[in-house]
């Protein structure tokens, strides 16, 4: 099971990938936003911030320690595009 966040900025939604990491007893989370111009793991606070925002569990058939080993991989190296 895969967890992402949808957090509502606006008329924007952000996916979020939840991380296996906590700050403060909250998850931490890798996003790649125009805010830091990269992907980044940052603090739930940092990301949702005020914002709404929804939870999801996703089904599927890789397995979760892949794609967070992926996500991280992309930290610091990868730059936001909007397109």
């Amino acid at each position: 099971m895969l967890q992402v966040v949808v957090v509502y900025i606006g008329l924007y939604k952000h996916w979020v990938r939840m991380s296996d990491r906590t700050r403060d007893g909250k998850p931490m989370l890798i996003s790649n936003t125009w805010r830091n111009g990269k992907v980044k793991e940052e603090s739930w606070d940092q990301v949702v911030g005020n914002w709404k925002f929804e939870v999801h569990d996703i089904e599927i058939s890789t397995a979760p320690s892949l794609i967070l080993a992926k996500a991280r991989s992309c930290i610091n190296r990868v730059k936001y595009d909007l397109f």
